[in-house]
């Protein structure tokens, strides 16, 4: 927007302002649930975990999407599901991934949210190695 004034700057800015502080407010909210009902049904990721679904995932005919030169040892976002779980949507630097073992049921809080309430994580599902996610990375450490 291009103001004509101070007073058309000023009132544009407050509005802008306002709507950060209503964001940060919604991404608290959501973090300190998913530290309440998800993250104490987690455990990380080891390297393996993920090797072992990659496995299942090539084996079924999937294909990754893309390599990377990181270790997915040194990732603090991917984690594995130890029990039933209520998806939290999470999005940008605070979405996580997850493995799913199965039998491991997820719930999510609302389906009617952006991204059918999965928000941006990504889900990779044990029973029948198939992932929720646009991307499926070999990292340096789950090569074969």
């Amino acid at each position: 927007m291009l103001a004509r004034t101070r007073k058309e700057y000023d009132k544009y800015q407050a509005a802008r302002d306002k709507e950060h502080a209503e964001f940060m407010s919604e991404w608290e909210k959501r973090n300190q649930l998913a530290q309440k009902v998800m993250f104490p049904h987690l455990r990380e990721a080891t390297a393996q975990d993920y090797k072992d679904w990659l496995a299942g995932y090539l084996r079924n005919g999937g294909r990754p999407t893309h390599f990377s030169d990181s270790p997915v040892s040194c990732r603090n976002d991917f984690y594995v599901a130890t029990s039933d779980f209520h998806l939290v949507p999470l999005y940008g630097a605070a979405a996580i991934k997850i493995i799913v073992p199965a039998g491991i049921r997820v719930r999510l809080l609302d389906a009617s949210e952006s991204f059918g309430g999965y928000g941006h994580n990504e889900l990779y599902y044990v029973d029948g190695f198939r992932p929720h996610s646009h991307s499926v990375r070999v990292f340096s450490d789950t090569t074969f």
